[in-house]
């Protein structure tokens, strides 16, 4: 019988059912171990090349028998026996290595197994211990309760007693009060009296009414009138110290004199006192540096004393044992205070600032500037003190005015070396003989070098101002450095001496046309001519840029140059001038020759 149609059919869809359901089973199982991956964080990647590498004997899916066949396939029979003697060695190797591991266990396993068995036998100890030491400690407590009830009714008359004693012995002080106070004004423990009196007078006004208390406060009250007129003459003395003074103000104000009077009297008398040393310092004759220490030593630290004394006692509130000035009292105190310290400091300074000035005319600048640094930080403390006195506005000022005149003295003295450098050029033009005439080259690189070593030398003087030891140049005023670096030196000095060289060149030039006065060696005229166009080839350049990295500046990250453009064109111009003028001078002088022949 001939196979029916339809039974290859049934047969394929059999199959593909069946290799369906395998299909989906490999694909949920694939799904579910990627799962598994992700979530304890193995990598596809590693996973590959480990199910890969089943025949690595160190993996950890070795296949033996895999491993086997494949020796087998591929080695030789001598290969075979080496790789057996092979496999032995390690075998025992590794035999050994875990029979050491095991031993190394064993021993360390025994030893925690021993210190366990002790420390239980330690806590079996230490648990009767505490055993005993919780009996011990019921017994204490019960011991303790049975004392507090026995003595709890005397414990009430001990409490009785001490508050009577406490009583009596307040009433014997007030009673030895008047002694006390005499004795302490005999051995002039001017404070021990005050507080003595303060500490009882509450008590004396409360129970001013009973008999007893009236005689002892009568007689308080004349001994503390007798002790404030000792205190009023301590502080009018003259010849009392600032701190003298400042704790006999305190002393009255504790007892409650009145604070403006107080206040008023105190500042005049330290004032005269700052005065006299203002006038002490003013007859200094001595050099500057003997005059700022004379200054710094007793002017200015005894202001400060005063201003630090003056606002603790009478501006601030009451600290510890100082009364306290209310409101109004507060500010008319301050405002007589910076009245004061105002017009002492516009002395003191005006005095400075000629003594300074006198000095401001040295060439060297350390000294002039650790005096002046000396001085600025002295009158930046005591501004600290007074911020509204404007000291710090004027120490700025001073230190401005004092090193702009010390750096205008180094600008001048370089244009005096300039003029005599030329004036030395000028006469070795004028004694040489032809025969021994120098060359123009030569003078014109020693007038030049000459000016460079001034302005070295200079440069590095007046560097001392913005050296990292000098206060006020460093966390002063900002516009200081700037103003220092930018407009004294870099234009003040260095620019303005070559203006001035220009200039004089151009006044050479100028006198050629002259005829009223005598005319400039041509040499001379050359000279100025070479120098011109030395200066705008390389000169000024080199000598702003030097300037320009010892007294930096910056903006924005961006190093601060000196625009020299206008300076480099003047020179060439003022070197083609004294060029042409030169060879005028030489023309006429030829014409005049021929003519005369």
């Amino acid at each position: 019988e001939p196979p029916k149609e339809t039974s290859p059919v049934t047969s394929d869809d059999s199959t593909d059912r069946t290799d369906g359901t395998d299909q989906d089973q490999q694909l949920l199982r694939k799904r579910r171990r990627g799962l598994l991956r992700m979530y304890y964080g193995v990598d596809d990647t590693e996973q590959g090349k480990k199910e890969v590498d089943m025949l690595d004997i160190n993996s950890t899916h070795f296949k033996a028998d895999q491993y086997l066949d494949q020796l087998y396939k591929t080695c030789d029979l001598q290969r075979l026996k080496t790789e057996k003697d092979k496999t032995k060695s390690e075998i025992r190797e590794l035999d050994s290595d875990m029979q050491r591991l095991v031993y190394e266990n064993y021993s360390k396993f025994i030893k925690a197994t021993d210190m366990i068995r002790e420390m239980k036998s330690d806590f079996h100890r230490m648990e009767e211990e505490m055993g005993l030491l919780s009996g011990k400690m019921q017994e204490i407590m019960s011991a303790s309760a049975s004392i507090n009830s026995a003595l709890a009714n005397r414990r009430q008359q001990i409490a009785k007693l001490s508050g009577v004693h406490h009583l009596l012995k307040k009433l014997q002080f007030l009673f030895e009060l008047p002694a006390r106070l005499k004795k302490c004004i005999e051995m002039k423990a001017y404070s021990q009296a005050v507080r003595y009196y303060s500490k009882a007078c509450g008590v004396l006004e409360m129970y001013q009414h009973m008999p007893s208390f009236q005689g002892i406060q009568k007689d308080c009250t004349e001994i503390i009138s007798e002790l404030r007129i000792i205190l009023k003459d301590l502080l009018n003395d003259p010849k009392a110290s600032a701190r003298t003074v400042a704790e006999t103000v305190d002393l009255l104000l504790q007892l409650k004199e009145p604070e403006q009077e107080l206040y008023e009297q105190y500042l005049s008398n330290a004032t005269r006192r700052l005065q006299e040393d203002l006038a002490s310092v003013a007859a200094c004759e001595m050099d500057v540096a003997e005059y700022v220490r004379l200054a710094h030593s007793s002017f200015l630290s005894n202001l400060q004393l005063l201003i630090g004394s003056f606002s603790d006692l009478f501006i601030k509130q009451a600290q510890s044992s100082l009364a306290p000035v209310v409101g109004s009292n507060s500010q008319v105190a301050a405002q007589s205070l910076n009245d004061s310290v105002q017009e002492l400091l516009r002395s003191f300074m005006d005095d400075a600032r000629s003594r300074l000035e006198r000095e401001a005319s040295s060439p060297e600048t350390a000294p002039l500037i650790k005096l002046l640094d000396k001085i600025y930080c002295k009158l930046e403390a005591v501004d600290s003190l007074l911020p509204s006195a404007g000291i710090n506005r004027q120490s700025r000022m001073l230190v401005n005015h004092i090193v702009r005149l010390h750096v205008e003295y180094h600008s001048e003295q370089l244009r005096k070396g300039f003029e005599d450098s030329l004036l030395s050029v000028r006469q070795s033009l004028v004694t040489a003989k032809a025969s021994s005439m120098p060359s123009t080259s030569d003078l014109c690189s020693s007038l030049y070098s000459s000016l460079k070593s001034s302005v070295d030398k200079a440069t590095s003087q007046v560097k001392e101002v913005i050296k990292p030891d000098v206060n006020f140049s460093q966390r002063s005023f900002a516009d200081f450095r700037e103003e220092f670096c930018m407009r004294y030196v870099r234009q003040g000095m260095v620019v303005t001496l070559l203006d001035f060289v220009l200039d004089t060149a151009s006044s050479y030039t100028e006198a050629s046309y002259d005829r009223s006065v005598p005319h400039p060696p041509p040499s001379l005229v050359l000279i100025l001519s070479k120098l011109s166009h030395d200066l705008s080839n390389l000169g000024i350049t080199q000598l702003v840029t030097i300037t320009d990295e010892r007294f930096p500046l910056t903006e924005f990250g961006h190093p601060i140059k000196t625009d020299t453009s206008s300076l480099l064109s003047r020179a060439r111009r003022t070197a083609q001038v004294c060029l042409f003028m030169c060879a005028c001078v030489w023309l006429t002088c030829s014409v005049h020759n021929i003519v005369t022949t």
